[in-house]
């Protein structure tokens, strides 16, 4: 199956707030990606200048559906990221472009933007006929990037794109702020999630399993990442697995006794299985594991 990805970094803004961080997060997310993602392509970065709304639409629809036909998409945004609308009934979910220009109210709230990329311009792009991924990784290190996932895409578009298999990990709730912790390299959400993928023990790492990391090394931050899950599990990075040295007297057989943590090295094949059960875990407090005896439920479990 083909892979490809696109990695967005937005942070020396003309018109809004400064961002000191997207940009190193987006070129170490993009060189990570591509060391270990196992990706046929990753696009170099739009950073800054290069993601005006027009390059990131139109970006975005030759990955989604000109390179995503049938193959694995993931997608990454760090920057601003603010909720604007008349009234607290109307707002919309947006992520800032480089050329994004927000205006107040009388009240000091914010109004609709010009040239931003509105959370309905994604679940669109999702949801349009002529987008026909197997599978989506969205990973979105900005404010109140949880509005992503509660207003716009569980209740609008999510049952259109359950049989590709998507993945949605947003930096924080939809009412907290993404931090910049001075004196660290990234941004507090990016660097978990670097932290994360870079655990070249794995043979391989997911994007649940890669969002529980960033999800215990965030706890007490002030931001609690959340996330979205379904479908297959999406393989973000591949590490090679040791293997026995030729000549070792040691059995990878198991038999009928089941893996554990000192055999996990012969353990393989069932990486996908196991994020099956973890993401069912998330909405269910019991699973059932069943097969015929041998069939290696135990393994799976442990």
């Amino acid at each position: 199956m083909k892979r490809y990805a696109l990695v967005i970094g937005v942070g020396d803004y003309p018109y809004l707030t400064k961002l000191a961080k997207p940009k190193q997060d987006a070129q170490a997310v993009y060189e990570l990606l591509k060391a270990q993602g196992d990706f046929d392509e990753v696009h170099p970065p739009l950073l800054d200048r290069q993601a005006t709304v027009a390059q990131l639409k139109e970006k975005l629809r030759y990955v989604m559906q000109k390179q995503g036909e049938k193959a694995e998409v993931l997608i990454y945004f760090s920057g601003h990221g603010f909720t604007a609308g008349p009234d607290e009934y109307s707002q919309q979910g947006y992520l800032a472009a480089y050329d994004c220009v927000v205006e107040e109210g009388r009240n000091g709230e914010l109004v609709l933007p010009k040239n931003a990329l509105p959370f309905s311009f994604l679940n669109g792009l999702i949801g349009d006929e002529k987008t026909n991924v197997a599978g989506l990784a969205i990973f979105l290190d900005c404010c109140q990037s949880e509005y992503f996932i509660e207003r716009s895409l569980l209740q609008q578009e999510l049952k259109q794109a359950l049989d590709r298999g998507l993945f949605v990990s947003a930096a924080c709730r939809s009412f907290e702020p993404a931090w910049e912790n001075a004196g660290e390299a990234y941004s507090a959400y990016t660097g978990a999630l670097l932290a994360a993928l870079g655990n070249s023990e794995a043979e391989t790492v997911t994007a649940l399993e890669a969002h529980n990391v960033v999800e215990k090394l965030l706890r007490g931050s002030g931001q609690e990442p959340i996330h979205a899950g379904y479908g297959s599990s999406f393989v973000v990075v591949r590490y090679g697995r040791a293997v026995p040295s030729e000549g070792s007297e040691e059995n990878p057989y198991q038999g009928l006794e089941a893996f554990t943590p000192e055999t996990a090295e012969f353990f393989f094949g069932r990486g996908e299985d196991v994020q099956t059960l973890l993401g069912k875990l998330q909405g269910s407090n019991f699973v059932p594991v069943l097969g015929p005896s041998g069939s290696g439920k135990s393994s799976v479990v442990r």
